[in-house]
């Protein structure tokens, strides 16, 4: 594996360069960040305005704040990046993965070297919705009900990825940030901090709190100044987050209180005595013999060494040490031993500037943190460059950049043993900033998730750590809505980490004493389920109640909380929004109505007259806000009129005042549901879109889409469909269809808007390949709206229109695909699809015909007729649907029906009632 690499004269003039520029920083002659010109926020464009482009310059060489330290990613040659890329074709190619255990004795799997650790999956860089060129450094969530999640820097973002099964990752969503190669990133609560190199970006806060469904973007943090941070330390126990190498404070680090809020950060300490470019923070224990309950901060200095702090007191900060040590280039980052005796240490330069032999990691005896010792070094096979380390129990998992993940056995905490490895950059133990940057082995599973500059995600198993088995909780639904007096369910599931077997005991708390909670079982092996009932007195108040429900094996725990909404009497009817009262609609009418807080359905009834007599036209109970009224039911020149009530937990309310609409010919109709995506995403197997994907996203997302280093918006709106990506061949690749029906007798057009970006430009070969089709109900090809592949013409936005009145009276689907091969990223955006259907001779009922019905004129209109005229005469009240002397050329038309409107209706007595 190891091969010699001879400087280039390049690289000597670029680390001279660094050289000297370090020593006019410590002059004070040089500024201490490169400055990048601040981007505009992203926003969602409204139709046909188009945004303007931002490009960020990108220097040639990129440094922390200090100016130094970590060049990275070196510049691969055409073999190296050619390796890569076929790595990732050939474990893609292979399909869903079993874990792939490393063979006893260590072995190859998947391409990669390992001893002892188990590739459970791989996420490449083309597999993340936004197509990153790079990534930088991971962190572990843990989830309050026991899923697990990897959050993880990539250069144009930040990107969350459920690895609760480890062998299906699967990106949640991904949060945009400023084009970097350094994104670092750190968990409290149920909140993750970023940090970046890149300028003016300043610390964004994600919320994790909708996970596993959602993610969002709730603040970014730009305290006194802060633009640019190099590295995060969460004091998870105390609830700080300090910054490392900032813009501020000298480059020093900045303490930000995040536990009493944290969305909104408060600055409570600095320490800018020296640049600091990594931390931990470590409270020691009420019985420790010297240094019982004091928050100390190992500071790991870069050039200058390592300084030990305490930090308890946030508003006077005192050094205990500042050491340096023989070699010593760049110390980078180190980790404190579960006994706090020893520190592991990384020095990122030493081995580049020939100061060691081989890769060495330090050892300090940190028993008196007034005076460290080095107390002895581990030395590497090779002279690859350690990055960042980590300690778990007696185990040292280290990341060394070419060398992939070591785990080191520090029993014997002096004299550490290689128990395992897993290469991530296979071919290569050179002194090069590619390969693994960082990884986290905390996760209650012990699966260890890494961050490959080049490859992505690595989710990996060391299968000599025991123990590292867990479970899940969760409950279906979440929401509940009950009558006070009455009860709701929910389904309780446990899923399984690793052969989690033991077994799982439910218990219910936060609860009111007017609610009781009664379990089917409440003792579950992993894989199972039960029913929870939630049982509510007559006398507890309407409102809003938390129910906790935790499950318990040993000592792990994890909980799910529900939402009980107690409701007493009765819904409202809730507000009918269209079609407006008196309007106009065609045949096809979707009727629609606001949503009520605690509804579980809606009742809808359609009738022929404003009396709401003889049996309706419709009459349904529908989940959803709106309701497309069947072909067939309505005739053009009829008069209708509808009403809806809200179903509760409580039962069925009072029908909505109604409302009468007018059915008019020649109206065209949009058949398409969601046809702008506006509406967001739907299920896989919709409504109203039906999708599937090989990569870990959705299709259905919200814009602006950060694919191949370029910013594409959605056509209008915020919303578009993006398909494709890497290595989508099947056996499902990525695909969208809505099934639509077209009257018989109407003419109907398609359009839409479609894009493509790919990263096999100026390739001239056809590798990918979409296509955009209809279908008929069956999924049958019928016509081709467009096919195209990666040598169509990509970043304009581009107008597609097919007539399809020759399919009048079928169901078709409008269906779009795309198949890409394993080496580079293609993608398709859909946008603004529609397909518009118009009745150019519908039936249209005559004057005489008052309900419509197209049928004869007969006692039904008679009946209707009396009914008119007896409130018009009594109360005054018009009907201008029956007010039809006008059209018969008997009178004025005054609105009022009259014995004279019943007495012409009688003259058409079995007369046709439509042409």
């Amino acid at each position: 594996m190891t091969r010699a690499i001879v400087p280039s004269r390049a690289r000597l003039r670029r680390f001279c360069l660094l050289l000297l520029m370090f020593c006019l920083l410590g002059a004070g002659l040089v500024p201490s960040a490169l400055a990048h010109p601040s981007r505009p926020p992203l926003i969602n464009r409204p139709k046909s305005v188009l945004p303007t482009v931002w490009s960020a310059p990108t220097p040639a060489v990129q440094r922390g704040s200090d100016g130094l330290t970590d060049e990275k990613p070196t510049p691969l040659t055409d073999a190296e990046r050619a390796a890569i890329v076929d790595s990732a074709r050939a474990y893609l190619a292979e399909g869903p993965h079993a874990v792939a255990v490393c063979p006893a004795g260590g072995g190859v799997i998947s391409g990669f070297e390992c001893l002892n650790v188990d590739l459970l999956s791989w996420m490449p860089l083309n597999a993340f919705s936004s197509g990153p060129t790079s990534a930088s450094n991971i962190w572990e969530y843990l989830a309050p009900d026991g899923r697990e999640y990897a959050v993880i820097g990539v250069r144009n973002g930040t990107a969350v990825v459920d690895i609760t099964d480890p062998a299906n990752p699967l990106e949640v969503g991904l949060v945009p940030g400023y084009s970097s190669t350094w994104r670092e990133v750190k968990t409290y609560n149920q909140f993750a901090y970023i940090s970046t190199e890149a300028s003016g970006q300043g610390m964004q806060i994600i919320d994790l709190r909708d996970l596993p469904q959602s993610i969002a973007l709730v603040n970014t943090y730009t305290g006194n100044g802060l633009g640019t941070i190099h590295t995060l330390s969460i004091d998870a126990q105390n609830g700080y987050l300090y910054l490392n190498g900032s813009n501020l404070a000298n480059g020093g680090l900045i303490i930000l209180d995040v536990h009493t809020d944290p969305i909104h950060p408060v600055e409570v300490g600095r320490w800018s005595t020296r640049y600091v470019h990594d931390s931990q923070i470590v409270t020691y224990p009420p019985n420790h013999p010297t240094y019982a309950n004091r928050q100390i901060a190992f500071l790991y200095t870069g050039a200058q060494g390592i300084d030990i702090v305490d930090v308890t007191n946030k508003a006077a900060l005192v050094l205990l040490s500042h050491t340096t040590y023989t070699g010593l280039a760049y110390s980078h980052q180190g980790w404190l031993t579960p006994n706090f005796q020893y520190i592991y240490q990384d020095d990122e330069l030493d081995e580049q500037n020939n100061l060691v032999n081989n890769m060495t990691t330090r050892i300090f005896d940190v028993s008196n943190l007034s005076s460290p010792q080095l107390a002895g070094t581990y030395v590497a096979n090779n002279k690859t460059i350690d990055h960042n380390l980590y300690i778990r129990d007696n185990f040292v998992y280290e990341s060394d950049y070419r060398n992939g993940l070591q785990i080191l056995n520090i029993s014997a905490p002096t004299a550490p043993v290689l128990t395992g490895y897993f290469d991530t950059y296979p071919g290569s133990n050179s002194t090069a900033f590619n390969g693994n940057w960082g990884n986290t082995p905390f996760l209650p599973s012990g699966h260890i998730i890494l961050a490959d500059i080049e490859r992505g995600l690595f989710v990996l198993r060391f299968n000599e750590l025991p123990g590292s088995t867990t479970f899940t909780i969760a409950a279906a639904p979440q929401a509940l809505n009950v009558c006070a007096g009455g009860s709701a369910q929910s389904t309780i599931s446990i899923g399984q980490i690793r052969e989690f077997l033991p077994t799982v005991n439910l218990s219910a708390s936060n609860l009111q004493p007017e609610i009781t909670a009664n379990f089917g079982a409440s003792s579950l092996l992993p894989g199972s389920s039960t029913s929870l009932t939630l049982n509510v007195t007559p006398n507890l108040e309407p409102g809003n109640y938390p129910v906790r429900i935790t499950g318990a094996s040993g000592a792990v725990s994890y909980y799910t909380d529900l939402s009980l909404n107690v409701v007493s009497g009765l819904l409202a009817a809730p507000a009918l929004l269209s079609p407006a009262n008196g309007g106009n609609s065609g045949v096809l009418a979707t009727l629609s109505w606001q949503a009520l807080a605690g509804a579980s359905a809606y009742h809808v009834q359609v009738f022929d007259n404003p009396f709401l007599t003889g049996a309706p036209l419709v009459d349904t109970t529908v989940s959803a806000t709106s309701f497309a009224i069947p072909n067939g039911l309505l005739n053009a020149n009829g008069h209708y009129t509808w009403r809806v009530a809200t179903v509760g937990a409580c039962g069925e309310g009072a029908f909505s005042a109604p409302r009468t609409f007018t059915t008019v010919a020649n109206l065209c109709q949009e058949l398409l549901l969601n046809n702008g995506f506006e509406s967001g995403s739907n299920p896989p197997g919709g409504p109203p879109w039906v999708w599937s994907t090989e990569n870990t996203q959705t299709v259905i997302r919200q814009g602006p889409f950060l694919d191949d280093g370029a910013t594409i918006y959605p056509h209008s709106g915020a919303w578009a469909a993006r398909l494709g990506g890497y290595n989508n061949i099947g056996p499902t690749p990525d695909s969208l269809y809505q099934p639509f029906s077209i009257p018989a007798g109407y003419t109907a057009t398609l359009s839409l808007w479609w894009q493509m970006r790919t990263q096999e430009q100026n390739t001239g070969t056809q590798y990918d390949f979409f296509r955009v089709k209809i279908k008929d109900a069956g999924g049958n090809d019928l016509q081709t709206v467009y096919s195209g592949s990666n040598t169509s013409p990509e970043g304009v936005w581009q107008l597609q229109t097919l007539d399809l009145t020759g399919s009048a009276g079928s169901t078709l689907r409008l269906f779009a695909d795309i198949t890409t091969d394993q080496s580079l990223a293609t993608w398709l955006y859909l946008d603004d699809t529609s397909v518009s259907a118009c009745a150019p001779s519908a039936p249209t009922c005559t004057w005489a015909d008052v309900n419509c019905s197209c049928n004869a004129v007969d006692v039904r209109d008679i009946q209707l007729m009396a009914e008119a005229w007896r409130d018009s005469t009594v109360n005054g009240q018009t009907y201008p649907q029956f007010d039809v002397n006008s059209a018969a050329g008997l009178g004025s038309n005054d609105g009022l029906a009259t014995i004279v409107d019943v007495q012409a209706v009688l003259t058409r007595w079995n007369t046709a009632a439509c042409q």
